[in-house]
């Protein structure tokens, strides 16, 4: 604290470091002018100043608490804003997150619930489903077609059977299912075992997956739970003479074993998106008429729920051409083939 100026001995400025500025007004000092006088007035003045330097002093230390209060209100302030964005990042993540997942399940479903939990089982060794008649009434020769069904491998013991086929004789062009040891295989032959094309491994043994297969005058089209998997060229789809499961004929020396339902025959071939959207509702519609009913299925042509239905009460139940009148006949089979087993379970 300093005088920095006295003007007339009356008004006198004191600055204390040039934070603030005080004047002090003293006494009219011009009828004093002994020295004794001026003594006594400097003691008053300087009592003055000293009391002031001390209420300073008090006043930074105000301040001083004032700063450290308004510091740490203020890191409060940024650690509250802080925390408000790492929260609203990790909910913008999380929200990444469920669209990514979403996105995953669009290739990799789990495929939902079916009507019941039945399936038809074949034991691999004398069971049978017996092909149909060729030259169905409402499969013509040059239609294209989409052919899906499920089916779980219960073995790994060689076994080789008909998807279907398109002659009447072992001759015709072939769609196999093969299950030989560790090779599971979808193939596509002509002639006695003229191979064309096949898809290994693209499922697990034990479990369930949909097989997919289209048809028309250029190329056969194999899709694996809704994923394209390979192409064959192939003739015409016409005279269609399926075997659904388990009949070895000319191909093989052993019997489908394993576990199928949901065979379906539509006209037109679906594509990509629609064959990937059938994986997703679980079951073989046709997507294009926007309806989830078999019977509803415009361009369904045929299809069997090999116990996946209420009235599913015998084998021969479940093998009857639920849009048509292709049935199928089960040999050396009876009501212990439908099985609890179901692609959800």
């Amino acid at each position: 604290m300093a005088i920095n100026a006295i003007n007339g001995l009356q008004n006198i400025t004191v600055s204390n470091n040039g934070l603030d500025t005080i004047t002090i007004t003293g006494p009219d000092l011009s009828p004093f002018a002994t020295k004794e006088k001026l003594n006594a007035v400097s003691g008053t003045l300087q009592t003055q100043i000293d009391g002031i330097d001390n209420h300073s002093r008090y006043t930074d230390t105000e301040a001083v608490t004032a700063t450290e209060a308004a510091r740490a209100s203020l890191s409060g302030t940024l650690q509250a804003m802080i925390d408000a964005e790492i929260l609203t990042l990790r909910n913008e993540l999380l929200t990444v997150s469920d669209s990514l997942q979403a996105q995953i399940d669009t290739f990799h479903p789990a495929p939902p619930p079916f009507s019941n939990n039945s399936s038809m089982q074949l034991d691999g060794v004398v069971e049978q489903l017996i092909r149909f008649g060729v030259n169905s009434d409402d499969i013509g020769s040059n239609m294209d077609l989409t052919l899906n069904f499920w089916v779980k491998t219960e073995s790994n013991v060689g076994g080789r059977n008909f998807i279907f086929y398109k002659q009447t004789d072992a001759a015709g062009d072939h769609v196999n299912f093969v299950n030989n040891n560790e090779n599971r295989s979808l193939v596509f032959e002509s002639g006695s075992g003229t191979q064309h094309s096949s898809v290994n491994n693209v499922w697990t043994h034990g479990q369930w997956h949909m097989v997919t297969v289209e048809i028309n005058n250029v190329e056969q089209k194999f899709y694996v739970d809704g994923q394209f998997k390979a192409n064959a060229q192939a003739g015409n789809a016409t005279d269609l003479n399926p075997n659904i499961v388990g009949d070895f004929n000319v191909l093989g020396p052993n019997r489908f074993k394993g576990v199928a339902r949901h065979l379906s025959i539509h006209q037109g071939n679906f594509g990509a998106t629609m064959i990937q959207a059938m994986y997703n509702s679980g079951t073989a519609i046709d997507l294009r008429v926007d309806q989830g009913s078999y019977t509803q299925s415009a361009n369904l042509r045929h299809y069997w729920f090999m116990g996946d239905d209420g009235d599913d009460l015998t084998v021969t139940d479940g093998v009857i051409d639920r849009a048509g009148s292709l049935h199928l006949t089960a040999q050396n089979m009876d009501g212990s083939n439908i099985v609890s087993d179901t692609p959800h379970a």
